[in-house]
């Protein structure tokens, strides 16, 4: 599976794909797989980094998301997924993103694309922690290829060393581990993903990520039927988790697949077509 977001001319640089000079980079490069190291799935451990820590939030066959905080003057690796899509949404302060291309500012509540293959780091030069979701299809951590890295791991695999401290267990009680799940009808619920924010943070927050558990064969579900905090106007894009999803825009009806992403604003109405339908709204 990969991450897939239609009329991305309406909206300049959302998309970031790999170019000439991220292929020659990587050319003899390999992903080093370590079969000893531990797969997670659907376990809740926040995993030590040495430029900060990360957790998972939500995992499925077709695509995990997880959350890393970045601490002030780290960076990520200068790195790339040969067979993976990550679409980045920065929750919380502002980072540098670089790849090859060049560098940009993003702040909360902006979103980048990364493709396959494209070469990409992420720098925080602020004061603060920022908080950055990372939603990933297919789901595998280990597919990674780093070119350079300020703590020296180019050529080790992707580490997976549990992180235990106070600041652990607060992240596991205030984070994306508590689903506030939201009955709305027979059909549908609310569950919200970034419930609480971390004590230990006071940088300007991108507005709550919600998600939308829809059930049955729920039929022509108007959005600006749905509670406000879902539909508001601030509200950008719509990405499905799991199960399918017919969505009807101004013009035709789109499948929508784990995976595809459309933009709010086109959105007339909505039709389950499985028993079970993941979405997030931001």
């Amino acid at each position: 599976m990969t991450i897939n977001i239609p009329n991305t001319r309406k909206i300049s640089g959302l998309v970031v794909c790999p170019s000439s000079l991220d292929k020659k980079l990587i050319k003899n490069l390999r992903v080093i797989n370590d079969d000893k190291s531990e797969k997670i799935t659907s376990k809740k451990k926040i995993i030590k980094k040495p430029w900060g820590f990360e957790y998972p939030c939500y995992q499925n066959k077709y695509l995990d998301i997880w959350q890393f905080h970045l601490y002030p003057q780290s960076s990520t690796s200068f790195h790339c997924h040969p067979n993976k899509d990550a679409l980045k949404i920065v929750l919380e302060g502002k980072i540098t993103f670089e790849t090859v291309k060049g560098k940009e500012i993003l702040s909360a509540g902006d979103t980048r694309l990364v493709k396959a293959f494209t070469l990409h780091k992420t720098f925080n030069n602020d004061k603060e922690i920022a908080r950055v979701l990372e939603i990933e299809s297919p789901p595998d951590k280990r597919n990674l290829i780093r070119v350079n890295d300020f703590y020296g791991r180019q050529k080790l695999p992707y580490i997976f060393e549990p992180l235990e401290s106070s600041l652990a267990k607060d992240i596991l009680v205030n984070s994306f581990f508590r689903e506030n799940n939201r009955k709305i009808s027979e059909n549908f619920e609310i569950f919200q993903l970034t419930s609480a924010k971390p004590i230990y943070t006071k940088n300007i927050v991108a507005e709550e990520i919600l998600g939308l558990r829809l059930k049955k064969n729920t039929e022509n579900i108007l959005l600006k039927n749905l509670p406000l905090e879902f539909s508001g106007k601030t509200r950008r894009f719509l990405l499905v988790l799991d199960g399918i999803l017919m969505i009807k825009d101004q013009k035709r009806s789109l499948k929508m697949l784990p995976g595809d992403c459309c933009s709010v604003s086109d959105i007339k109405h909505l039709n389950v077509l499985s028993g079970k339908t993941d979405t997030l709204i931001w």
